[in-house]
């Protein structure tokens, strides 16, 4: 009898060894699996951060390109310094660029944080860092204007085109950066600004008073290709262009050529839109040929 007891025993310690290393083991894996989402989530978070200040980045770089490129043609075309009036801009604009280099800082702190990421992360961390690559080309073309003027206008045109294909890219692999994304783009208006399909009272319409070519993109000489991209543009009752898009029915070539038409459309400058002899925002719309002829 005391055989079969200590046999008993033992079983009994066995069976429970197995079901408390097993309950264990369970325990460990869900705990292992918890942590590894909890490491997911936060990696994404970080993930949509950085990758939404770099967009927000990217677009105070081409204002300021914007501007840089406006005031190297009229020192051309009224045979000023170039290099004095930039120096004259860059200290007038002291403040933004300074705070500009402070964000390139975090962004970059941003990036090595992201170097250690999930498997599933691996497509969308790669497509990052070419966003990332074009990125600081355009903050580089900020800081340090070169080149020519046709050829530095084109390289913007080139970089913001591949800039806005890689992006595209990342909101597929991260859909919560699409959201982000479409919450920065909604602006605080000051003044009512009208859409492009808003009926609108106009006893004048918008005169062009500066008027800015846009320049034919590298990668689509290079390729020998030709086309026409219709635009439309907001211009505010100062006569500032807001905003500009494409309109590719109609167009031909449209993803090759409308970059460099919208960034010629945003450094034009019109008399404003009257109505009731007061100014008011309006739409303009009109055809840009590109041709190598």
């Amino acid at each position: 009898m005391r055989k079969i007891g200590i046999i008993i025993f033992i079983l009994i310690f066995g069976i429970s060894c197995f079901i408390g290393g097993f309950l264990y083991s369970n325990f460990l894996v869900k705990r292992n699996q918890s942590i590894g989402e909890a490491k997911k989530i936060e990696y994404e978070r970080k993930f949509i951060i950085v990758s939404s200040k770099i967009a927000q980045d990217k677009v105070l770089s081409l204002e300021i390109l914007s501007d840089i490129s406006s005031v190297w043609s009229n020192a051309i075309n009224n045979n000023y310094d170039f290099n004095l009036k930039i120096e004259q801009y860059l200290l007038k604009n002291e403040n933004v660029f300074e705070a500009m280099t402070k964000d390139n800082e975090n962004i970059e702190r941003g990036m090595q944080d992201l170097k250690d990421y999930p498997l599933q992360y691996q497509e969308a961390y790669n497509s990052l860092m070419e966003l990332f690559s074009v990125y600081s080309q355009i903050y580089s073309l900020a800081q340090s204007p070169s080149g020519t003027l046709v050829s530095y206008n084109s390289k913007i045109a080139d970089l913001s085109s591949e800039f806005t294909k890689i992006f595209s890219r990342l909101k597929i692999y991260i859909p919560k950066l699409k959201e982000e994304n479409t919450k920065q783009e909604k602006k605080e208006k000051e003044e009512h600004l009208p859409t492009p399909t808003d009926f609108l009272s106009i006893d004048v319409a918008p005169k062009p008073l500066k008027w800015v070519k846009p320049f034919y993109p590298n990668s689509a000489k290079k390729a020998g290709l030709e086309g026409k991209v219709w635009v439309q543009a907001l211009v505010d009752k100062y006569g500032k262009v807001k905003d500009a898009k494409c309109i590719k029915e109609g167009s031909v070539n449209p993803d090759i050529f409308c970059e460099s038409a919208i960034l010629a459309a945003k450094q034009c400058e019109y008399s404003p839109a009257l109505s009731n002899k007061k100014p008011v925002a309006s739409w303009v719309q009109y055809e840009v040929e590109f041709s190598l002829k």
